[in-house]
């Protein structure tokens, strides 16, 4: 009986030996062809490059730029909003117009959180304010509104800070692909995503959560 064990115990060592290295390399090969491309002309001038995501926190003030060098964003992190911007490098790459030549948001090829940040992003900052983004995410028919936020000096907050949301629910992506997102199936989020306009009109800041309640 022990001998029996340890040889099902070296077989599960070696299948997961196998497993690893076959992760490692493909993880190194996917490293390689990354650091060949060039990005640049994807990111040169694009405004995404300046905002800042909160990506771990509720609190409206940890995160920052995604590519900043200095920022907290791993490799991976990057590397899918880099994606993101790549398959949607404009407002209009995320639109599209139904029957009656109505714009909506392109639920069929938006398949991930950073895409969909991506594009907002950009549908928003393509309505040069507030207010007019609001009225385009209501034509399209999605839930939109609008509040601020006073933050008090803190630690978080080095003056007071106000934010003016925009907040946008988009229950549409996981109805869209619901093998991706099959989770959502049997436990339906309230995916929210908030955007942030400074007084001149234009989005300084993306936070998305996700909210079983």
């Amino acid at each position: 009986m022990l001998k029996e064990t340890i040889y099902v115990a070296k077989g599960m060592l070696y299948i997961f030996g196998i497993l690893f290295a076959f992760i490692f390399v493909c993880a190194s090969i996917l490293l390689v062809i990354v650091q060949q491309r060039d990005f640049s002309f994807q990111l040169h001038g694009h405004p995404f490059e300046t905002i800042e995501i909160d990506f771990k926190s509720g609190y409206p003030n940890l995160g920052g730029p995604v590519f900043d060098p200095e920022s907290e964003f791993g490799f991976f992190e990057k590397l899918g909003y880099r994606l993101a911007l790549s398959k949607f490098p404009d407002a209009q790459s995320c639109i599209v117009t139904d029957e009656q030549n109505t714009p909506k948001m392109n639920w069929p090829d938006i398949r991930s959180a950073k895409q969909l940040e991506v594009c907002l992003f950009n549908v928003a900052s393509a309505q040069n304010n507030r207010e007019n983004a609001l009225a385009w995410f209501q034509t399209a028919g999605m839930y939109a509104s609008v509040y601020d936020v006073l933050y008090k000096r803190d630690a978080y907050f080095e003056t007071d800070t106000l934010r003016r949301y925009l907040v946008i629910r988009a229950p549409e992506m996981a109805e869209a692909h619901p093998n991706i997102f099959f989770i959502d199936r049997v436990l339906p989020p309230r995916r929210n995503v908030y955007l942030d306009f400074d007084i001149d009109g234009r989005v300084k800041y993306i936070q998305q959560f996700v909210s079983m309640l």
